[in-house]
């Protein structure tokens, strides 16, 4: 799906600096790809560990970036001038199965949570659209209402950042 979507072959032929970060599984660490074949590092950045197989690139198996970090934005910090986040994931700790399955997800949501949040705080603006608990990681049928859910939050975050800067504007005009 991605090859025959995606205009660029490679990181480096995209218009703008992309980081893609995965897991490197073999040796437990995060990587963050600046150049290489596109949708293979797409692909292992969000192959969820055992409901999809790892990729392997280069004889190393990659995973989800988000076992060691969720939302990376230590890495591109250097790249911009404004980082917008987007927390697609809310801890829901409310009861849960106590069979193996639902042990296991709530153990991988509680790790995603914990690696989140000093990255968040490297962020400018962090965008967490409501709804989104009402979907698993694996209802791919559900993607155009999961995002239309990030769509509509942060066109609605960045308007309250605009009004803000607004504001902000306004005030100093009065204040001269």
């Amino acid at each position: 799906r991605l090859k025959k979507n995606l205009r660029a072959k490679r990181i480096e032929d995209l218009q703008m600096p992309v980081v893609i970060t995965a897991t490197d599984f073999d040796n437990g660490k995060s990587i963050h790809f600046t150049q290489g074949e596109l949708t293979k590092r797409i692909a292992a950045s969000c192959c969820i560990p055992v409901l999809f197989k790892p990729v392997v690139i280069n004889k190393v198996h990659y995973v989800d970036g988000g076992v060691f970090m969720n939302i990376p934005v230590s890495p591109i910090r250097p790249l911009c001038e404004k980082v917008l986040a987007l927390n697609v994931f809310k801890l829901n700790a409310s009861a849960y199965s106590q069979n193996i399955v639902s042990i296991a997800l709530r153990a991988y949501h509680f790790m995603f949570e914990a690696n989140t949040l000093s990255e968040l705080s490297q962020a400018d603006l962090v965008i967490a659209p409501d709804g989104l608990e009402n979907f698993a990681n694996y209802q791919l049928d559900k993607t155009e209402d999961i995002f239309s859910l990030g769509y509509f939050a942060a066109l609605k975050a960045i308007e309250e950042q605009a009004e803000l800067r607004n504001l902000k504007n306004y005030n100093k005009e009065i204040l001269v």
